[in-house]
C-alpha cells in the first residue's frame, strides 16, 4: 500500500502491484458485493494500464487468470449476476489486445453467458452466445457441446436446423437439457419416463457399428469383406477403448450429413452417424443422474450397466445431491 500511496508511474510494476493488492483482498473472506468490488477494482486497474502498451499485453492475460480465481466462488446461481460488468470488461480487454489463447477466452465467454442469464438479460445472453459460438467453431470446436447445452436449456438459439443435420450427440444433449429445464421449473410430465428411455436408446443404438446397415443396402462384395472404420468400436470386440479426450465431436457446421429417408423419431439420424465412446459415456452418466431426479431408477440402472460395459473412464462431476450420487453408485 505504501508503494501505491506514492503515486508511482503507470508501468508494469504498478500493474503487478495492483494484481498483488487484488490477491491480498481476495485471499480474505469475500462475502458481500462490496468485498467483491474492492478486489475486482485492482484487477481492472491493472488491465487498463497493461492493454495500452503492447509489451504489457501479457499482463492482461495474467490479470484475467487472477480475476477468475478471485471471483470463482460467485459463479453460482443467484450470484453470477454480480460479475456481469467486470467480466465484460475483462473479455473486452482480451479482445482488444487480441489474446491468442482462444480456449481461455471461450471459457470466460461461456461464464459471461451464464452470468447474463442469471441477471435476467436473455437477449444479451443470446447475443454473447452467438459470438461465443463463432469463436468456438473457428478455434475450439471441442467446447461446442457445452455451449449448445446452455443454448438449449435457456432457449437462446433455434436448434431445428442443427438437429436436422442428423448429429445424434446434439440430439441427445437437446433432449437431456430440455428435461433438466422441465425438472428445474417443476414442469415434469407423465411421458418423461418414455423420453428417458428414448434417450437411452439413442445412446446405445448410435454406438453400434454400421455392419447391419451395410448388409441391408447390398453393397459390392468387396465392401462386405472390409473391416469397420477405425473410429467405430464394436462392443463385442476385444479391442480396448481409445484414451479419454474431453470432447472430440465437431460442431454441426463442420458435420455435413444427409438425413435418412425413413426415421422412427421426429428427428432423423444418419446411417453413418455415431457418438464417440467417451462422449457416450459422459452422456450416459448425465442421463443416469437425470433419471434419478425423475425417480426413474430402472433407467438409471440401465445407464450404469451400459457404462460398466464400455469400460471407459470419464470425469465425474459429483452433483450437489450427494444422496442421489450414492444411490447411483449402488445400482
Amino acid at each position: 500500500m505504501m508503494y501505491l500511496d506514492g503515486k508511482p508511474p503507470a508501468n508494469q510494476f504498478l500493474c503487478r502491484a495492483y494484481l498483488c493488492q487484488g490477491q491480498l483482498i481476495s485471499s480474505r473472506s469475500i462475502s458481500t458485493a462490496e468485498d467483491l468490488d474492492k478486489a475486482v477494482m485492482y484487477y481492472l486497474k491493472a488491465i487498463e494500464i497493461a492493454k495500452d502498451k503492447s509489451r504489457y499485453h501479457f499482463l492482461v492475460f495474467n490479470a484475467s487468470l487472477l480475476y477468475l480465481q478471485s471471483v470463482r466462488r460467485f459463479l453460482r446461481p443467484g450470484q453470477r449476476r454480480l460479475l456481469v460488468s467486470s467480466l465484460t470488461q475483462v473479455l473486452g480487454a482480451l479482445e482488444e489486445v487480441q489474446d491468442p489463447d482462444h480456449a481461455w477466452r471461450a471459457e470466460l465467454m461461456l461464464h459471461l453467458v451464464e452470468c447474463l442469464l442469471d441477471a435476467g438479460k436473455q437477449k444479451e445472453a443470446a447475443a454473447v452466445a452467438k459470438v461465443t459460438s463463432d469463436l468456438i467453431q473457428a478455434h475450439k470446436p471441442e467446447l461446442y457441446p457445452r455451449l449448445f447445452s446452455i443454448q438449449v436449456r435457456h432457449n437462446l438459439v433455434d436448434v431445428s436446423e442443427m438437429l436436422n443435420d442428423g448429429n445424434p450427440k446434439l440430439l441427445v444433449m437437446y433432449k437431456i437439457q430440455k428435461l433438466k429445464h422441465a425438472v428445474d421449473v417443476a414442469e415434469v410430465k407423465r411421458d418423461d419416463a418414455d423420453t428417458l428411455k428414448e434417450i437411452f436408446l439413442l445412446l446405445t443404438q448410435s454406438s453400434e457399428p454400421k455392419a447391419s446397415v451395410l448388409q441391408a443396402s447390398s453393397p459390392p462384395p468387396d465392401i462386405h469383406r472390409s473391416s469397420a472404420p477405425p473410429n467405430i468400436i464394436s462392443e463385442s470386440s476385444g479391442s480396448s477403448p481409445p484414451p479419454f479426450t474431453q470432447s472430440i465431436s465437431a460442431p454441426p457446421s463442420v458435420l455435413h450429413s444427409s438425413p435418412s429417408s425413413s426415421c422412427s423419431s421426429s428427428v432423423c439420424l444418419d446411417d453413418g452417424s455415431s457418438i464417440p465412446l467417451t462422449d457416450r459415456a459422459e452422456l450416459l452418466l448425465d442421463l443416469a443422474f437425470l433419471s434419478l431426479r425423475l425417480q426413474q431408477h430402472q433407467t438409471a440402472s440401465d445407464c450404469v450397466k451400459e457404462l460398466r460395459a464400455t469400460d471407459v473412464t470419464v470425469r465425474l462431476r459429483v452433483p450437489s445431491q450427494s444422496a442421489s450420487f450414492l444411490v447411483l453408485l449402488s445400482l
